[in-house]
């Protein structure tokens, strides 16, 4: 039986133990400690960052460096804690710092189709802006600026030059022709109507009088065509 109360007083001390500890002493320590909201520092500087977790109480911890396509070299990309948390004075926050773009090489076209080749700029981190230029061998990359093997900021714009074969028609004659039908012609033959003129004349109002280019001259494709028309007898 001593042995029995013994232990039953052992066992009992440590449970009032841990009823103090969790109860009493835990919330007191709890409280003491200040609760504040994390701040966020994405996007500041580095000197900037310390500044204002040494304002908050907080501590710096680990510096980590990433590229950054949003973000100039120095600034801050992440943290940890995330901004708008509580947490408490003298918590040691880890950042990470912007290494900048980072750079990139313009790969080589040659030989490849336009969808390769604008793969090949996705990859290396490079965006492509198409151009059209007139040739030969319709679909073939004829060129890009700047060139293959320049050195870029990564995000940068590379144009691609496209070719397209050249397309021309010989202009239809308009004169004597009403509005509606040139246009109509015009828009068969792939022209475009830039302007319309009136001039006084004898013909009937709304008659086409005079056109440029002219009647069989050579347009190219998506050419554009000024009409005159007569605004028809006084």
């Amino acid at each position: 039986m001593k042995w029995f109360r013994f232990f039953l007083g052992i066992v009992s001390g440590f449970l009032l133990t841990l009823f103090l500890i969790n109860f009493l002493i835990m919330p007191m320590l709890t409280k003491s400690q200040k609760v504040i909201v994390m701040p966020d520092l994405i996007g500041m500087g580095e000197a900037a960052a310390e500044s204002l977790l040494k304002n908050f109480g907080l501590e710096i911890g680990e510096k980590r460096w990433a590229f950054s396509l949003e973000y100039s070299e120095g600034k801050v990309i992440a943290q940890n804690p995330r901004p708008r948390i509580k947490v408490k004075k003298g918590k040691v926050v880890e950042i990470t710092l912007s290494k900048g773009r980072g750079k990139a090489i313009v790969p080589d076209f040659s030989g490849k189709k336009v969808s390769e080749f604008l793969e090949a700029l996705a990859l290396v981190g490079l965006e492509a802006k198409l151009e059209t230029v007139y040739g030969e061998n319709e679909g073939e990359v004829k060129n890009c600026i700047p060139g293959p093997g320049s050195v870029l900021e990564k995000g940068s714009v590379v144009r691609v030059l496209v070719v397209k074969r050249e397309g021309f028609v010989l202009m239809p004659r308009l004169v004597g022709l009403k509005l509606e039908e040139a246009r109509r012609v015009l828009d068969s033959l792939g022209l475009v109507l830039e302007e319309v003129r009136e001039k006084e004349g004898e013909e009937e109002a709304g008659t086409v009088i005079f056109q440029y280019p002219e009647e069989e001259m050579r347009v190219r494709i998506g050419g554009k065509v000024v009409l005159v028309l007569t605004k028809g007898k006084r």
